[in-house]
């Protein structure tokens, strides 16, 4: 990774942090449940799982509305899929890693529930 990509990331996950005040590394945690504060700590940890999430995201497609079909935590797999098949080598994704890079990429969320929906296309996100 690059070191100025990574410090960019960092410095944009920041921002995010404040604006999602119930951003963790588990999810988007609505009932403050899971040991809220370690995880949110944590999440400041995974720059790295962040920037491969914003890599995978530049190759997905936006649309004006929402996917309903697909959530965040399916889309973590599919990022772990994909560093495997294009770094070669496995790479855990949290949750709240994916979420973040996608707010961090300016992508629409709807949250009703611990794995946020976005606005990613259906398509590009198989």
């Amino acid at each position: 990774m690059e070191k100025k990509e990574l410090k960019n990331v960092v410095e944009k996950l920041g921002t995010v942090m404040r604006k999602y005040p119930l951003l963790t590394a588990y999810g988007y945690d609505l009932k403050k449940e899971h040991d809220f504060k370690s995880e949110r700590e944590e999440l400041k940890k995974l720059s790295e799982e962040i920037m491969y999430c914003a890599k995978f995201l530049k190759n997905t497609k936006r649309i004006k509305g929402i996917n309903y079909a697909n959530n965040s935590y399916g889309y973590k797999h599919r990022v772990e899929k994909w560093i495997e098949n294009n770094f070669g080598k496995h790479c855990y994704i949290s949750n709240g890693s994916f979420i973040a890079a996608a707010l961090i990429m300016d992508f629409k969320m709807t949250v009703n529930k611990l794995n946020p929906n976005f606005n990613i296309s259906r398509k590009s996100s198989k």
